[in-house]
């Protein structure tokens, strides 16, 4: 029962957490851009076209992504040209393991419409560290945790032009 109880409110903080960023991503309709780049990152796999990037260029506009954790995580970064986040709209996605404190840089794919950043990540062990996922754009970050055991969490951003 306790575990339901549990579930129910993460349920609950989540959606309250997608439903603020949400309005946040409106509120905030800017050109951003931010760069990621992950010291302990092994390997990645980028679906094309590729958005993703592990060493950003100097001067170039990117959506910023961090996720934080004493341990080893996984994440997953969607890319949609829309608001909304259906199948329809979704433009990439990237996969990237890592450990500790990493950095995800994602381009700007449509700089005259509207785009959203959705990223997932989840701790891969059963140790009850936190785990933060963030997204950012210039100045606005919107940002998730779990202190679950190889719980997940996920922060989106929207923009506009």
């Amino acid at each position: 029962m306790r575990q339901g109880v549990l579930a129910l409110i993460i349920v609950i903080l989540l959606v309250a957490g997608l439903a603020v960023g949400y309005i946040g991503g409106i509120a905030n309709r800017q050109t951003v851009t931010t760069t990621v780049t992950n010291a302990v990152t092994t390997t990645q796999t980028i679906s094309s076209p590729a958005v993703c990037v592990l060493n950003p260029e100097e001067g170039t506009n990117y959506f910023t992504v961090e996720v934080s954790f004493q341990g080893e995580w996984n994440a997953t970064i969607k890319t949609y040209s829309a608001f909304e986040t259906s199948p329809t709209y979704l433009r990439t996605t990237c996969h990237f393991p890592g450990s500790n404190t990493g950095y995800i840089y994602i381009t700007q794919w449509n700089p005259n419409g509207e785009q959203t950043v959705v990223v997932t990540a989840g701790k891969l062990d059963s140790g009850d560290g936190n785990l933060t996922v963030s997204v950012g754009w210039g100045e606005a970050f919107r940002s998730n945790s779990t202190v679950l055991p190889y719980g997940s969490t996920t922060a989106f951003m929207s923009i506009a032009p």
